[in-house]
């Protein structure tokens, strides 16, 4: 049934075939074996098989797969056993790997099992027109479920009774503040969630007083439902990380085709046979393949996710942890994200100098031990109250004050194991948790100030009114919004004296009022008087009369503490942060301006504007906006695939339902680990365990530091297989000197460097690492400086291992093993050197802490005690698979000082590198500081 709110009620009843007493059992369990349980639809996870294939994605690896499946059938045709090493030692590196990629998913997948509550939910329904408690899971259409301050909704419903009922749905809508609900009809058209105030939604959670509806939808047909299905809909995209690695592949695997092509077409011209050139070609090329190379990335990525876990973000899928390094715009939900998601006072106003003091000494957001440490439960706690404490309780305004907050109001609240616990509406929550801040606890209070009658609130009066025994005297205490309160005033406590109150006196509180209203804070205003002795029954026309005006308070969800240094440190990254919000305008700009999100209310949009504009309109001016209010779902994904189509890398965090299908959409989504739903955890990449916005600038450090590593990685390894290939191609091919065996490169690429290049994964943060913008990731790893660089050091590499080689063979004349053994050792030595080279792409290793990684410290140490000693050691299986032997003491000292010749000629590089950034920066500034000359003048 369509626009549920736009209905009576009573025709609700006729749609779903029920009334006001439920349905019977028998009809509930008929209902329920034909539409099933109340629950979502997971999707169904692949099993441990599929996810162990699932990592063999890779074309790289698709690629080495398929050259050791030909190398084993070659090396079975011609029988030369001995090459089966190479096959088996590239399986175990591919096999090695995916286990890897396995384990890390296996592990975050067991933490996200953890942060799941696996206990079953209950509600209170009406079956056979009897009060019943039955599973969530088991409502159907037609049930009639009763609500009581603290349910969760279990499903939606359309209401019929409401007594001051208020449900908060932050949620499904990202709206902050609870909503009155009422029973009747609505005449709209296309109306936002937030608006439906007839409806109670799944999920939602019932903040104060009671009542009753009808489910008109359960599970998937539910609006939480519909979001979970709208999840399904969304494809899986691969990450930019995914997709670069992708490209990278692919000219990799090209470049190798083209090589074996070329090295088997020199072959056949020279005479060879057929089957032995095809067979050289496709070994040269196996080898010629980078295999440390995928190892060494996962293994990157898996540190970069432990590292992450320890720092509160759980990591979905290891690519993720280099995509939020390369994040460029983050969107965030406002609601329990960047702000508490607990309404909290922040000003108070009374008149008398007190609240001055009052607004500087009162920390709302001081810890609940130090709440608990200053708390007064019983008259002797009293005596050792803190002197704020005092200082109120001798002030006649304040206390007035604070005992109209503590005692007109309905709030459930308690400590247990150094918890506040507090059930009731949020606006109640944040007056009982401002009397804690200053030692007032809403149990002493109405332990010693007994209730004795009370006058509930209505959404008519928008007044809430409670009539207390204070110092043997009944004394009415009332509460609500302020017009309503000062048209039923009178009298004025000014300075502990009671005045009659004046129109000077109303024009200086509406003042107080407009100002606390234009920095979104939502006012209350408290009023008191002495009870009527001859009233016998109390009633809002012969009570909320002739009161006595005490003061008002302005309140807020305010954001973190650590949020608006978090959005900084973004800003210096060059990372955009948007805020996306269910609330109202006035209140996301508020919000937004003092994060600096915003400066402007030009920079702010609702969700009824963004339906105005299309697609391609509104992706014109997406650049413009920094902060997006009273959106829907729809909205968000909106926003989200907007951004993306400008080229950003886009980041979207969230708690809720209604955050879910934005999640899935961005390129990375980031959910909450304790508030954060089911839903949203499955489709986010990467979990905040604190839900702290704060986290996610460390995670975000942490993926750019990885990136960086896996960009120093690539270019080690690729840089040594290009200057191999270039090494194979002029002496086999050109010069017919067959220096390098397969073996022997499969060696240099698995052992020798995989070492060293796996400890450049451990490589720490450079300084500046956050105050750079992020890195473009289209295209392959082989664009910009990174591409140039590792093109010149692998030409600089081939370079000294060739004149090593000529060396070698012409001035020492050394036979053909001993130059093997010269080319090899001058090539691994200078990979080792060169290994410190890429600590930093731009910085010289002199302005860094050299051996500050350890891990390289050690790697490097193991690589060169490996390499020396199969040269050393007279071991027959090595040297007569690598073919190379043992050389005089001036060989060993000329592959040690060319190989050190790296060192030099990268730093040369590095120079020229920084000398033109600095240039670049200079010409780009004259032009500003002319622009600044202009306007001077």
């Amino acid at each position: 049934m369509e626009k549920v709110y736009s209905q009576d009620y009573e025709k609700i009843f006729e749609f779903a075939e029920s009334s006001t007493n439920g349905l019977s059992y028998a009809e509930a369990k008929k209902r329920l074996e034909t539409n099933g349980k109340n629950t979502f639809i997971e999707t169904k996870k692949p099993n441990l098989l599929m996810r162990f294939f699932s990592q063999f994605k890779d074309v790289l690896i698709i690629v080495l797969l398929i050259s050791s499946i030909i190398s084993f059938v070659i090396t079975c045709i011609d029988q030369t056993w001995s090459e089966l090493f190479d096959v088996f030692f590239i399986l175990a590196v591919v096999i090695f790997n995916a286990i890897i990629g396995l384990v890390q998913e296996s592990k975050s997948d067991k933490a996200l099992e953890e942060l799941k509550n696996m206990t079953k939910s209950y509600s209170t329904v009406l079956r056979n027109g009897k009060i019943s408690r039955i599973k969530s899971e088991d409502i159907v259409v037609g049930d009639v479920v009763v609500l009581e301050a603290g349910d969760i909704v279990p499903a939606d419903l359309r209401l019929f009774e409401c007594a001051s009922l208020q449900i908060e749905e932050s949620a499904l809508t990202g709206e902050s503040i609870a909503i009155e609900k009422s029973i009747e009809t609505i005449e709209s058209e296309n109306l936002p969630l937030g608006d439906c105030i007839n409806m109670a939604f799944m999920g939602s959670v019932v903040a104060y007083g009671r009542g009753k509806g009808v489910v008109v939808a359960t599970g998937m047909n539910t609006e939480m439902g519909k979001i979970a299905s709208a999840l399904h809909e969304q494809k899986e995209e691969a990450t930019p990380l995914t997709k670069r690695m992708k490209k990278t592949s692919i000219i990799i695997t090209f470049a190798i085709l083209v090589f074996a092509v070329m090295i088997f077409a020199v072959d056949m011209i020279k005479g060879n046979p057929f089957l032995a050139s095809f067979m050289l070609a496709v070994a040269v090329a196996v080898s010629a393949i980078p295999e440390g190379l995928p190892a060494c990335l996962t293994i990157t990525m898996a540190n970069g996710v432990k590292t992450m876990s320890n720092k509160n973000a759980i990591v979905k899928k290891l690519p993720a942890v280099e995509t939020l390094g390369s994040t460029q715009v983050i969107c965030s939900d406002k609601t329990g994200t960047l702000t508490l998601n607990r309404m909290t006072i922040k000003k108070v106003f009374t008149f008398d100098d007190s609240y001055e003091e009052i607004n500087s000494v009162g920390d709302v957001n001081q810890t609940v031990l130090d709440i608990k440490n200053s708390l007064v439960l019983n008259e002797k706690d009293e005596e050792q109250a803190p002197e704020i404490y005092k200082f109120i309780k001798n002030n006649r305004n304040m206390f007035s004050l604070m005992q109209c907050m503590l005692l007109c109001n309905d709030v459930q609240s308690k400590f247990e194991e150094d918890n506040i616990l507090s059930i009731g509406d949020p606006t109640e929550v944040a007056l009982v948790r401002f009397g804690y801040t200053f030692g007032y606890s809403k149990e002493y209070m109405e332990g010693k100030y007994k209730r004795k009658n009370e006058i509930p609130f209505a959404s008519e009066r928008k007044l809430m009114t409670t009539i207390n025994e204070v110092e043997g005297e009944n004394i009415v205490f009332t509460k609500g919004a302020i017009d309503n309160i000062l048209t039923r005033c009178s009298r004025i406590l000014i300075n502990g004296k009671i005045e009659r109150l004046t129109e000077a006196h109303k024009q200086k509180i509406f003042e107080q009022n407009f100002e606390f209203a234009d920095n979104a804070l939502r006012v209350l205003g408290f009023a008191y008087k002495k009870a009527d002795t001859n009233i016998r029954k109390y009633t809002s026309e012969n009570t909320e009369n002739d009161l006595i005006f005490i003061g008002l308070v302005g309140m807020i969800d305010p954001p973190r503490a650590e949020v608006k240094d978090a959005i900084k440190t973004c800003k210096q990254a060059g990372i955009t942060t948007i805020m996306i919000t269910g609330d109202h305008k006035d209140t996301a700009f508020a919000i937004a301006r003092e994060l600096e999100i915003a400066s402007s209310p030009d920079q702010v949009i609702t969700g009824k504007e963004l339906d105005v504009l299309s697609d391609q309109d509104y992706a014109m001016v997406v650049d413009k906006y920094k902060v997006y209010a009273r959106v829907n779902p729809e909205h968000k994904v909106k926003i989200v695939k907007a951004l993306k189509s400008k080229d950003n890398i886009v980041a979207m965090t969230g708690d809720g339902v209604n955050d879910a299908p934005s999640i899935k959409a961005a390129d990375i989504g980031v959910g909450m680990g304790i508030t954060g739903t089911d839903v949203t955890k499955n489709a986010a990449d990467i979990i905040l365990t604190d839900d702290n916005f704060a986290t996610i600038v460390g995670a975000v450090q942490e993926g750019r530091r990885i990136y960086s590593n896996i960009l120093k990685i690539f270019q080690f390894f690729v840089g040594t297989n290009i200057a191999e290939a270039l090494l194979v191609l002029i002496f086999k091919c050109v010069l017919g000197w067959d220096f390098f065996t397969p073996a022997l490169i499969l060696w240099i690429n698995v052992v020798s460097d995989s070492f060293v290049g796996l400890a450049l994964g451990f490589e720490q943060s450079e300084k500046n690492i956050m105050k750079e913008k992020p890195k473009r990731t289209s295209g392959s790893f082989f664009s910009g400086n990174s591409g140039k660089m590792l093109f010149y050091t692998s030409f600089v590499v081939m370079l000294l291992v060739t004149s090593n080689i000529l060396i070698a063979k012409f001035l020492f004349n050394l036979d053909g093993v001993a130059v093997t053994t010269v080319a090899f050792l001058t090539l691994c030595f200078c990979e080792h050197f060169h290994s410190f080279d890429f600590k930093s792409e731009t910085e010289s290793i002199f302005n860094k802490s050299l051996f500050k990684n350890k891990t390289l410290n050690v790697a490097y140490l193991v690589s060169v005690i490996l390499t020396i000693s199969i040269v050393l050691i007279p071991i027959p299986l090595f040297q007569n698979a690598f073919g190379i032997k043992n050389i005089n003491i001036y060989a060993w000292l000329i592959c040690f000082g060319m190989a050190f010749l790296i060192v030099p000629f990268t730093e040369l590089y590095k120079l020229v590198l920084r000398h033109n950034t600095v240039k670049r920066k200079n010409l780009k500034r004259i032009p500003m500081q002319n622009e600044q000359k202009k306007a001077e003048i």
